[in-house]
């Protein structure tokens, strides 16, 4: 699923729909759709058993993303699909972010994080989806603004640039590891 900006707009209502028929409260967060012209912020609904002083990781975001790291599995391989900062590098009295990214064995190439500042710089091309998470220095989710934007769209920026960075390590360490062929 690839989330357009209609597609956002159903989403959104089923999870208001959610959230009151749990009795859950919801928490506003960014969404950066695949297939949106613009940032969206939605309602995400806190996970029941959760509802008091809620991290990221006790959000609904699967009702935005697809976060299924196996089909076989009902466990979600978090460092997979979350890069989290306990500030923005760059604002010294920032919150705390959390990106959540889709996991999908072909995800589609995201329309809108090229658009970003510091898009162009990265190494391959962002796919899929994000989502957005906003907390305070406890730890606790906090509702995003659109006074968040700039900062939403750095902090995908940075969550893309860490991972690529991680995955080059990687492959350049299991060359160097690699014993040579005569």
């Amino acid at each position: 699923m690839a989330p357009t900006d209609d597609l956002v707009q159903k989403l959104s209502y089923d999870a208001k729909r959610h959230a009151k028929r749990a009795d859950v409260p919801v928490i506003r967060c960014a969404l950066i759709g695949a297939a949106c012209s613009k940032i969206h912020i939605v309602p995400v609904p806190v996970d029941t058993g959760y509802t008091s002083d809620p991290r990221p990781i006790d959000l609904r975001y699967d009702l935005y993303l697809e976060a299924n790291s196996s089909q076989t599995s009902f466990m979600k391989d978090l460092d997979g699909i979350m890069v989290e900062y306990d500030h923005h590098p760059g604002f010294v009295n920032s919150y705390g972010w959390t990106v959540f990214k889709s996991d999908h064995q072909l995800p589609k190439i995201n329309k809108l994080v090229p658009s970003f500042y510091g898009a162009d710089n990265l190494t391959a091309v962002a796919r899929g989806s994000y989502l957005v998470v906003k907390s305070d220095r406890g730890g606790i989710a906090r509702n995003i603004t659109k006074d968040d934007f700039q900062l939403v769209r750095d902090v995908v920026v940075d969550s893309l640039a860490a991972t690529q960075t991680e995955a080059l390590e990687a492959v350049a360490a299991s060359k160097s590891s690699t014993p040579a062929v005569n």
